[in-house]
């Protein structure tokens, strides 16, 4: 009877325990359960007042006498002194433009090249890239060892072996590309690379956009959006499409000087040199 009193006892103790972890793990898991609401609901009303804040703030587009004043300014400040004051002087700026073709190549490699590579880096590689393939049908004629061993050192490699399938795409198909569609379907080319040769190269008025051109137009109307945004991101390409419009009979010089002005004045430092800027006068810094 004894031991019937003792099993009793800790079968009782045992309910009493079982009952008493469910309860407290029932609690934990209401608790937790209202954590993920409360940061789910708090998340969504982030995202719900950023939302509302982009369209509350989103700037408007260019006035079309505000156009032709800054497009004006820009090319004035790209042209002074025969481009010696504010064009870097670089080999593919100063390439003989009679053969077209060979011209666009020249600019396609170098566009490859900068990606991710300072400019002062790649004049060397681009040099001797140019000595060893002059023309794209040189190049399609290489090997991929080949091609590699000249690009040792400049890193992101991929970028090599792009412009080898770009160069054997051409020579399949017809010839180097002349429209900025075209060159979209090159290996390795996206929006900003086939806009470049095609204004620059072609005159084709399409727009630009890379981190230089977000820098002047968010310090020239303080934008201040989500860059993640697609809102955010049409908008600055319909900025950059307005100063290439139909009135534009220079869009590749604008869209060089517009990146141009990125890149040496309107710097990454928290000190942009604002007293040698052509907008000065236009802009909210």
């Amino acid at each position: 009877q004894i031991w019937c009193m003792k099993i009793t006892s800790v079968l009782n103790f045992a309910v009493i325990m079982s009952r008493r972890r469910t309860r407290v793990s029932e609690t934990k898991g209401v608790a937790r359960s209202q954590k993920t609401v409360t940061k789910v609901c708090s998340l969504s009303e982030e995202r719900k007042e950023s939302r509302v804040l982009d369209i509350e703030e989103m700037p408007k587009p260019f006035e079309e006498n505000t156009v032709n004043e800054l497009r004006s300014a820009l090319l004035e400040w790209w042209d002074e002194d025969d481009g010696k004051q504010n064009q870097r002087a670089t080999p593919w700026r100063t390439m003989m433009k009679d053969d077209i073709e060979k011209y666009a190549y020249g600019v396609w490699v170098s566009e490859i090249m900068l990606q991710q590579t300072q400019t002062d880096r790649v004049i060397a590689y681009w040099e001797n890239w140019m000595k060893q393939w002059p023309t794209y049908r040189d190049l399609a004629s290489a090997n991929l060892d080949q091609v590699r061993a000249l690009w040792t050192g400049l890193g992101y490699y991929r970028r090599a072996e792009y412009l080898l399938l770009g160069a054997q795409g051409m020579v399949a198909n017809g010839g180097l590309p002349r429209t900025h569609d075209e060159w979209l379907k090159v290996k390795g080319v996206g929006a900003y690379t086939a806009a470049a040769i095609a204004s620059v190269c072609f005159g084709e008025r399409v727009p630009l956009v890379d981190g230089n051109v977000i820098r002047v137009f968010s310090r020239l109307k303080k934008i201040n959006l989500n860059l993640k945004s697609s809102s955010t991101q049409k908008l600055y390409w319909q900025l950059a499409g307005q100063l290439v419009d139909e009135s534009n009979a220079r869009p590749g010089d604008t869209n060089q000087a517009l990146m141009e002005l990125g890149a040496t004045v309107c710097i990454k430092s928290s000190k942009p040199k604002c007293t040698f800027c052509p907008w000065r006068s236009h802009c909210s810094l």
